[in-house]
């Protein structure tokens, strides 16, 4: 059955009006960080006036975010947004050859990192202005009406996913912004409360990021960033899971059936606390899922991508240049 949900409005818009109703609730946990809705929007209106001022973004250009997991991330993808971009999500790891042919593909001029790889990104990309989203706090920012990007509409274009396609050469998926409100916000298949905490499990060229990331930022509740290795390290995740009260966790499929059996292995009660466990990738394993119930009957266990094609996580559709 479908459900009503925010179809005209554009994601600036749904965050702006979360930090305005709590503004001081945790909206990026990162370590012992937190960075309330408050402090988030502000920081990603600096980024937007750097990019729209400094810069001369124009609306609707494609903008390539290149950086580690950070609250960084979160706010240099909000202040893509709000400058009335597109952010285009890579990953560190990409070899320098798939980085270019984005570049290329997007007619990218601007780059988003983080301190750390500032220098290297430059010497690297000398042809696009790289732009540190840290660099930006605390300077001037936009303030209410005028962001540019609470002007765009659901319609519009918010990311491009890449993948690298059936032939290796990476194409592009142009996701819209009403495609992820209907992805996370009052849908059918989990609930979302502003209590919640959803903790990353992937990077953020894994489109998997859209349910974490905006899940927690479009309902009020918290994004929390482990360090990478603790995904694999199952005593070091359930620490972090009790330590952040995580509610909700997205895991692809090959990870879950992995933890499922060390968890039945070590009696660990990984996963006690949790009110969803979400899985994607490819079909759920039926043993597994059976196991897991048997063991946590009160976790709702989800696998809303029953097929191979991970992609069909958000709609999305594909232009001509990508």
């Amino acid at each position: 059955m479908s459900t009503p949900y925010p179809k005209e409005k554009n994601l600036v818009q749904l965050v702006w009006a979360q930090a305005e109703k709590a503004p001081d609730n945790p909206a990026v946990i990162t370590g012992d960080s937190r960075v309330t809705y408050r402090e988030l929007t502000e920081r990603a209106g600096c980024l937007s006036y750097a990019l729209k001022e400094e810069f001369h973004a124009r609306q609707g250009e494609y903008i390539v975010v290149l950086m580690a997991d950070s609250e960084a991330l979160v706010q240099a993808i909000i202040g893509i947004l709000g400058a009335g971009c597109i952010y285009v999500p890579l990953d560190l790891s990409f070899p320098e050859k798939r980085v270019r042919h984005v570049l290329d593909d997007t007619q990218c001029r601007i780059m988003v990192t983080d301190t750390g790889n500032k220098s290297v990104l430059e010497d690297q990309y000398p042809e696009v202005s790289v732009v540190d989203a840290m660099d930006v706090n605390g300077r001037s920012g936009f303030k209410g009406d005028d962001l540019p990007g609470l002007k765009l509409s659901g319609g519009d274009i918010a990311y491009v996913m890449y993948t690298s396609g059936t032939t290796g050469r990476p194409k592009g998926s142009l996701i819209r912004h009403q495609s992820i409100s209907r992805l996370v916000v009052n849908t059918n298949f989990i609930t979302f409360q502003p209590s919640d905490s959803i903790l990353k499990t992937g990077t953020v060229a894994f489109d998997a990021s859209t349910f974490e990331i905006w899940g927690a930022l479009l309902n009020g509740a918290s994004y929390c960033l482990p360090e990478e290795k603790t995904i694999l390290d199952i005593i070091a995740l359930k620490k972090c899971i009790r330590k952040w009260e995580i509610t909700i966790s997205f895991f692809t499929t090959s990870l879950f059936n992995t933890l499922v059996d060390l968890d039945d292995d070590l009696d660990s009660g990984l996963f006690s606390g949790l009110r969803y466990v979400v899985t994607g990738g490819e079909k759920i394993s039926q043993t597994h899922a059976k196991r897991f119930k048997v063991r946590y009957p009160d976790i709702a266990c989800k696998n809303p991508v029953p097929g191979n094609n991970r992609r069909n996580l958000v709609p999305a559709f594909k232009c001509g240049s990508c």
